[in-house]
């Protein structure tokens, strides 16, 4: 492709009317100044043959530097331009196959420009990557779009230099053009020194100041000539994936840039006057109108106490008002929805984002004479609010919180599947900031229960003497663990979720053939997604002369443990409080007893948790097997990565105990005679 094809992604349909944007983003990336020479190289880089940053490392990153601007070009919309530029030295074959393709990611209100991209050999050879080599992939989910830029990096072997640069352009609305994110670590690849060269923001009237906020890391900043900053990070290590990390970006090392009045207020202070202009600024939007009024008395007929009203809203919102951000709802549509300015307006179409949802629920709300008020949120998979931090930036989720008694309750109808009483996921147990007059600014979210997150697993099974095992299977969820499964059938049609369910199936029980799949309540917020289906597995228990074997939790049977690695880095998290719950009832051939049938004992983790398994034999010939495994902690706990060790030895143990096989042994009766 052509060097600047990515800019027509930088549009997409939301923009192909707006030519100012247009403009911009031609005048950013052409205007840009960007070196279009590459860096001298240094004898001792070509000749360097072991990492310094990370004595196992496969390849390192010798440099990353990023020359970043804001401004305003005077049109009402902001754009940051950063060139980067990235030096990396291979040491093996496994550094040579983790480089042999790049991949750029980028998002939709950005364009990439100025690629190019070049291999270097120890003896100084060079081979150029062709500019038609770069390719461009769109990726659409919802009403999110991003995009990536890929290359093959040609002749790399271990001992090799690669090299590559590009400027990514943002185009921003200037209300929103003071915060900027820097990134300082990679994913499975050290650093040895990450360089940003900042240009503050400036336009007409913009007397703020420049303030960096560094997460899990700590750059130094320092005043260049002409009022440009350098944020300087060296050896950063890599960043390794594990099982059950918390979010990246709770890990990652990474700063924000963000400009305040040049005199600070203290956080009390910030946080009062934003909270306050934030409730003016929203009345407007929830103010309960004649029409709304009698919406809210025709959804809340039904509803007795203050809880039922509340919640016949929340429903009524649900049941009338799609999210424009999920699959089932057309571009056409979702375009469409950009038009709203009212509660009304979005009743009428039927479709409306997030927020417009929200609008209308806190409208309700109040033509039923409830107090409610928006509360902003920060979301969990992003980063941990500090209330220090005296910026919005992190505030980008938003509920509603309506009084009940002395307390406020709070409610989220945007967030289709999740049940009444609680809170997206990952807005569990975070502060929230209350846009009221009087009450205390910031209140915590609630987290959900073990007992509302359940994983209940039944079946219903009879075991032959070849060995096969057939019958009926269950699976039950409720709560987190529902909703993320009933957002995900959103589109999909009825064939689609039958076999994901099979899938399902089929990855703990490999031979499973499976038929009469059912699926219920897959639309209803409320109850719980229920999966019901046949299956029959050959050679489920291993045959050994007058024995079988078998493992008797048919929904554990190719359970492999949780944590593999004899180390860990970062701490283990839970997203939310949830329960296992299994019971499964088999009936084995009446040729055939039980050998001193033994159960694991239970396995208490603490405050964490416990797991425990029971095992009854009904007259001799059904084994009747319960599970249960409970994580406690509410959601966001992590325990820190000093107790790994012992962590990971409790998960062995359940990942043995959940394996463990029982063995039938066949009588020497009438029965077995006369097979």
């Amino acid at each position: 492709m052509h060097l600047r094809a990515p800019l027509e992604y930088a549009f997409g349909k939301t923009y192909r009317n707006m030519p100012l944007i247009r403009w911009i983003l031609l005048l950013c990336i052409f205007g840009s100044a960007f070196a279009a020479e590459w860096a001298p190289l240094d004898s001792a880089e070509l000749a360097q043959q072991t990492p310094q940053v990370e004595a196992d490392a496969d390849s390192e990153v010798i440099f990353w530097d990023v020359h970043v601007s804001e401004d305003s070009p005077g049109t009402g919309y902001a754009h940051t331009v950063l060139s980067n530029y990235r030096r990396v030295k291979v040491f093996n074959t496994r550094g040579r196959d983790f480089w042999s393709t790049i991949r750029i990611s980028y998002e939709k209100d950005s364009a990439i420009s100025e690629m190019a991209a070049r291999t270097v050999h120890p003896d100084g050879s060079i081979f150029e990557v062709n500019q038609d080599a770069f390719s461009k992939t769109v990726t659409k989910s919802g009403n999110k779009q991003s995009a990536s830029i890929s290359f093959a990096m040609p002749s790399v072997e271990g001992g090799s230099i690669i090299e590559y640069r590009w400027t990514e352009t943002r185009i921003k609305h200037a209300g929103f053009a003071t915060t900027m994110r820097l990134d300082f670590q990679l994913d499975n690849v050290p650093i040895q020194v990450v360089r940003y060269w900042i240009k503050p923001y400036t336009a007409p009237g913009f007397n703020f100041t420049m303030h960096i906020w560094d997460l899990h890391c700590s750059p130094t900043l320092e005043l260049e000539g002409g009022g440009n900053y350098l944020a300087t990070l060296r050896k950063v290590p890599a960043l390794r994936r594990e099982p059950w990390m918390p979010p990246v970006d709770q890990v990652r090392a990474w700063a924000l840039i963000y400009y305040a009045p040049s005199k600070r207020q203290e956080p009390g202070q910030f946080w009062d006057y934003y909270r306050k202009a934030t409730y003016n600024r929203i009345k407007q939007r929830i103010k309960a109108e004649n029409d709304l009024r009698a919406v809210a008395e025709g959804a809340t007929a039904n509803g007795k106490s203050p809880e039922e009203k509340l919640n016949a809203l929340s429903d009524f919102c649900r049941s009338h008002i799609r999210n424009m951000n999920t699959a089932e709802v057309s571009a056409q549509e979702r375009e469409e929805a950009g038009k709203n300015k009212s509660p009304e307006d979005t009743l009428a179409r039927g479709i409306g984002s997030p927020d417009d949802i929200r609008y209308v629920f806190a409208a309700l709300a109040s033509a039923e004479g409830f107090d409610a008020r928006w509360a902003l949120a920060a979301d969990r998979n992003e980063a941990l609010f500090d209330v220090n931090f005296t910026d919005v930036y992190f505030l980008r989720r938003a509920a509603v919180a309506v009084k009940l008694g002395d307390g406020w309750r709070f409610y989220d109808p945007s967030s289709t599947f999740v049940p009444h009483g609680m809170v997206a996921a990952e807005l569990e147990g975070v502060p929230s900031l209350l846009c009221d007059l009087r009450d205390p600014a910031f209140l915590n979210m609630p987290a959900s229960t073990a007992d509302q997150n359940v994983e209940r697993f039944r079946g219903s099974l009879r075991l032959a003497e070849d060995g096969s095992i057939e019958g009926d299977l269950e699976k039950e969820f409720t709560g987190h663990s529902a909703a993320s499964r009933k957002n995900g059938l959103l589109g999909q049609s009825d064939e689609q979720r039958k076999e994901a369910v099979k899938g399902e199936i089929t990855a703990i029980l490999s031979t499973a053939v499976v038929s009469d799949i059912r699926i219920e309540n897959g639309a209803d917020p409320e109850k719980p997604l229920i999966y019901r289906c046949h299956v029959r597995v050959a050679d489920y228990a291993q045959k050994t002369g007058r024995r079988l074997f078998f493992v008797p939790d048919v929904f554990r049977q190719n359970v492999k443990p949780v944590f593999t690695a004899e180390t860990r880095t970062n701490p283990i998290y839970f997203p939310y409080a949830r329960t296992e719950d299994d019971e499964v009832t088999i009936e084995v051939p009446s040729s055939f007893e039980f050998e001193e049938p033994r159960v694991p004992p239970a396995i208490r983790l603490g405050p964490l948790g416990r797991y425990e398994v029971h095992a009854n034999i009904q007259h001799g010939k059904t084994l009747v097997y319960t599970r249960r495994f409970v994580i406690s902690q509410p959601g966001g706990a992590a325990v820190p990565a000093e107790s790994y060790r012992v962590l990971k030895s409790l998960f062995d143990a359940i990942a043995n105990a959940d394996t463990q096989t029982l063995s039938l042994k066949q009588s020497s009766g009438p029965a077995a005679a006369h097979q």
